[in-house]
Order: structure tokens, then sequence, then C-alpha cells
């Protein structure tokens, strides 16, 4: 028998029951009749429909419409991320310029020094777990510094030394219910309605994307490595203020048997119905596609409900905890392989009381404020640049405005999508698109 069909020069293949197919060299490659390890493979390596995959399987499979269908689901799930993905984009550029402007008022975390140092830092997400010993975490601020996220800080019932927020979407909701109480440090694309919350102090950081890390460092910022959204980001700043260990509360990764998230947390209405095969998701305060269903390895043994996109989560925390102290108290959840499991309990009894810690507002307070005003005349002059670059510079001169891709990256991905241009009308497109980027850079850094 023979392969329905093989693509060599696809970024990834998958390859089952083929045998003596010349690869392409190099390729990321999977050998597996597995449908559950083909779906862990996509979850891991293909997360949008920028990476070509071909499925070379033989049509007489026994398990072909079972594998074809997972991979089915994965596409319908990386066309809905690339939209997304493409729609963020533009408000990213748009925000992180923004972002540097507010640096007038606001110091960048590594301005702080290293306030944490000693002392754990419990990092809280808003995972269904949390109901379980969220009325610990008063106790927990005796013993080092807790650390919510904006989608976990209504849910906390005592106080709080932080609240971070890494989204360009308006989630103020989230942090106005710990409002002028705390410092909340924010990513520099926040959306304008989480700057505007009030609070005791703000401080900035900017994660390690290759289109915004030039400016901020000519802004005074250290890139912020975090590949496991906002706790990984609260995670890495505590490790940047010198915490001797990071406890993950509420970072369940997974669902819970009906609940998608912890009670007053920022989606607390969304429910999980699990039919075995997929996982459907109700409530108003945030839209949830269904998604295939995992049984991965729980805390505490056993196995527990998650989906595709939780899983590269999984991987990552497991990746950092071989090289940083993590204990994982969600006390539910995933399993985090390397990390220490523990109650939250057994945690705060073996930890020792701190005689006494910083208040990170007033740390934020009295530290220097960062220099915006350098990357956003970078972005200006990069801007000004595109605009009178001749046709035949400017891809080069392109790639000396990294900024400038938050805009051109999603028109360039509806030019791919589009049939029937010519390569003078492609190329065309092109150029109008870096023109109208540096319009845009210049318009924004006035």
């Amino acid at each position: 028998m023979t392969p329905q069909h093989i693509t060599l020069n696809a970024d990834r293949v998958i390859m089952s029951g083929c045998t003596g197919v010349p690869m392409r060299p190099g390729a990321h490659s999977l050998y597996s009749d597995d449908p559950h390890e083909i779906q862990q493979w996509l979850s891991t390596h293909v997360h949008t429909t920028n990476t070509r995959v071909a499925l070379c399987i033989v049509k007489g499979h026994p398990r072909y419409e079972e594998i074809t269908r997972v991979c089915a689901v994965h596409q319908m799930l990386a066309n809905i991320d690339q939209q997304t993905l493409e729609q963020k984009l533009a408000s990213m550029g748009e925000q992180c310029v923004a972002g540097l402007h507010r640096l007038r008022h606001a110091p960048w975390v590594n301005a702080l020094g290293e306030p944490c140092t000693g002392a754990p830092v419990f990092v809280v997400g808003a995972g269904p777990s949390l109901d379980r010993n969220k009325h610990l975490l008063a106790r927990a601020a005796t013993k080092g510094y807790v650390f919510a996220v904006n989608t976990s800080a209504g849910a906390v019932p005592s106080e709080l030394d932080a609240v971070f927020c890494a989204e360009n979407l308006d989630v103020s909701s989230g942090l106005a219910k710990r409002a002028g109480e705390t410092l909340h440090i924010l990513q520099a694309h926040a959306h304008p309605a989480c700057w505007d919350v009030p609070c005791s102090a703000q401080a900035v950081f900017q994660g390690a994307d290759p289109q915004i890390v030039p400016y901020v460092l000519e802004a005074g910022g250290i890139p912020i490595p975090h590949s496991s959204g906002v706790t990984g980001a609260a995670a890495a700043v505590g490790l940047l203020w010198g915490a001797s260990e990071v406890v993950l509360v509420g970072q369940d990764l997974a669902y819970g048997a009906d609940k998608a998230y912890a009670s007053g947390s920022a989606f607390d209405d969304i429910e999980v119905v699990n039919d075995g095969s997929a996982l459907r998701f109700a409530g108003a305060s945030k839209q949830m596609h269904p998604t295939e269903h995992i049984e991965v390895e729980a805390w505490g043994g056993g196995t527990v409900a998650t989906s595709p996109g939780w899983i590269p989560f999984i991987r990552w925390w497991a990746e950092v905890a071989e090289k940083v102290p993590i204990t994982n108290a969600t006390e539910g959840g995933a399993r985090i392989e390397h990390a220490r499991e523990e109650s939250l309990t057994d945690v705060l009894d073996r930890l020792p009381d701190l005689d006494w810690k910083w208040d990170l507002a007033e740390v934020a307070r009295g530290a220097r404020t960062g220099d915006g005003a350098v990357a956003i005349e970078r972005i200006a002059a990069e801007g000004q640049r595109l605009l009178d670059a001749s046709d035949r510079d400017l891809r080069r001169v392109a790639l000396g405005a990294p900024i400038a891709a938050f805009w051109t990256y999603p028109d360039a991905c509806k030019l791919d999508r589009e049939g029937g241009l010519t390569m003078k009308q492609r190329d065309e497109a092109h150029r109008a698109s870096f023109r109208r980027a540096g319009a845009r850079m210049v318009e924004l850094a006035r």
C-alpha cells in the first residue's frame, strides 16, 4: 500500500504506517500510529497554521479515520489561534508604544533590585483547585510574597503583594477587584484600561518577543522570557527579584469535574462538559471553543482532563522545574514533571515566618522610572526610514525595524491565503504594507 499523500516541503511531517518513504533533510518528524501521541506532538510543535504539517498515512490503515480526525480537530484549533494572533498583533504594536510612553511614570521590574531575596514567592493562578486552599494564602503572606494574576486576583480573599497582567486585551475588571491596594505589574503592551486601574504603584515587564526586545533594551529594561502565560511571567519576575523558590497555587493546567476556573476569578462562570472525547464550555464571561479531551497525569496520582492548548504549558513548567526550585502546591490539576509536589499546608509548615519583608509597592515608587523616550525616538526614526526607502531597499530597511512586524505579519498571512495574485501584485502589496507600518510607527511615536 502507498501513503495517501506526501508533501516533502512541509516544516513538520507525521508518518503513520509508512515505510521506505524519503524524508526532507532536517524535517521535524513523528513516526507514530498512536492518535494520542500524534495529538500531543501537534499541541507541542504546531500552534498556528503558519507551520505546515504533512500527514503521510496509508489509506487502509486501521486507525486512519481516528488519526485524520485528530489532525482535523487540531487544524481547526490552529486556524482559530492563527486568527486570534493576527487580530492581536496590530493592537499589541500600538499598545507597546503606548507602554513605552508610560515609562515616564513606572519603573521596569529590573529597577526594583532583589526585594524577594531569600524568600519564596507564591504564584497564584485561577485554576479550579484554588478553591481548595485559597484560605491559606493569608498565612502564605507571612512566609513569603504572594503574587496573583489578573484572572485570579478577585478569587484571593487575603492581601496580595503584587498582581500581574500580561494581556493586551481589556482584563481591567480582574485588576479592578484589587484596585488601590497593591502593586500592579503590567506587560508593556497591556491594554490601556489595565494601566488606568487605580493601584498603589505600577511596574513594567516585557516578554522576549523579538519585535519589541530591542526597544525594551533601549529603554533600560530586561526582557523576561516566559512561555507559560502570565503565571510564568510572575514566576520569572520573582526569580529575578531573588526568590528562593516558586510555589505554584491554582496552577491546574487542566479542568475540574465541571469548572474551568476558581470561584471569584475573572471567568468563574465557565462550566465544563466532558463527553469523553471532547471538552465543551458554557459561560458568558469568555468565549471558549470546544476542544479535544486529553487525559494527563494528575497532581497526587491518577489522571485529569486537559486540552491540547495546555500541553505546551505543562511541558514548559517541567523544563523550568529542572533548572530552578518549583513546588507545585496546586492540590489538583496536571502533574508537573520535576516539580516538588506538596500540599499548601505542608509547604507552609516547613517554611519559617519572615521577620520582615518589603512593601513592593513602596519599592516600586522609589525606583527609577524607565526611559521610554529613547526607544520611542528610535521607533519614529525607523518608521520614517520605511517611508523614505526606495522600493528596492524597502525589505532591507524593514529588517532594521523589528516592531514593524506587528503590522506587516498579519498582512503577509492574509496575502498567503489569497490566491490569484501575480508575483508583481504580491510585491506591491508587501511594499504597501511596509509603508503603512512606517506611517503608523511615526504617528504613534508623536
